[in-house]
């Protein structure tokens, strides 16, 4: 069994992750915190982590391949996870976090960062997931307790942290498992196609409005229509206008 190790508090699942891939811990091993102070998301983005919830970052084997489809695949992955085994509706906000659906206020309700380091002569990939599951709102900062969801919020009683974990873990290492298999890429970016959050909906990259949501490419990249025509977004701070 990969080596787990958990932290009542630390100050960032994916940075402690990190530097065990770089000193070469296997593939599996996990990170899981019960509150991190310093919790990061995409562009070092600070990822609100009080207790209650699932913060968790995972060394994928060295076989997975970089880019966006690992982002997208673990996001397809959990999207399916909280459908099938809880219920709970979502979409994926292109390119690493999950909603629910705007009937239930698209709240965010998980994210999902992925780092590719580089540890000697390999590159090594950690994938961090933190995924909202019966956290008080009072816990969060005033600006954001309208603005996400829980597992709570759907399912009584709540699954126990652990029970979460293990799902999340399995889904996440099935996903792996199949990016590496003929069609499995295509598969999760058709899961992404269909669950895609925003699409005709204005989106901005930097803050400045590109055009409306359209499509996931076939490497990943978000489609946006411009104003004059279509435009392949890949990096930058994405923000998906809500429909009025």
């Amino acid at each position: 069994m990969s080596a787990r190790w958990y932290f009542d508090r630390l100050p960032s699942t994916q940075s402690h992750a990190v530097e065990l891939a770089r000193s070469g811990a296997p593939a599996g091993t996990r990170v899981v915190a019960g509150v991190q102070g310093d919790g990061r998301g995409r562009l070092d983005h600070h990822w609100v982590s009080p207790p209650g919830s699932l913060y968790l970052s995972l060394i994928a084997p060295s076989e997975v391949a970089g880019g966006p489809h690992v982002s997208l695949t673990v996001g397809a992955a959990l999207h399916e996870l909280l459908r099938d085994r809880w219920g709970v509706p979502t979409e994926i906000q292109w390119p690493n976090d999950l909603r629910t659906l705007r009937s239930h206020g698209a709240r965010k309700i998980a994210g999902v960062l992925v780092d590719g380091i580089r540890a000697g002569e390999a590159t090594r990939t950690v994938i961090g997931v933190g995924l909202n599951v019966r956290t008080a709102r009072e816990e969060f900062p005033p600006e954001l307790r309208r603005r996400v969801a829980f597992l709570g919020d759907f399912l009584a009683p709540v699954p126990p942290l652990g029970e979460v974990e293990e799902a999340v873990v399995g889904s996440v290492d099935h996903a792996l498992e199949e990016l590496g298999r003929p069609g499995g890429a295509a598969r999760y970016l058709e899961v992404c196609r269909r669950a895609l959050y925003g699409r005709g909906s204005v989106v901005r990259v930097d803050g400045r409005a590109v055009g409306r949501v359209r499509e996931v490419a076939d490497d990943g990249a978000l489609l946006v229509e411009g104003p004059t025509g279509p435009v392949e977004v890949r990096s930058g701070e994405v923000a998906v206008e809500e429909a009025s």
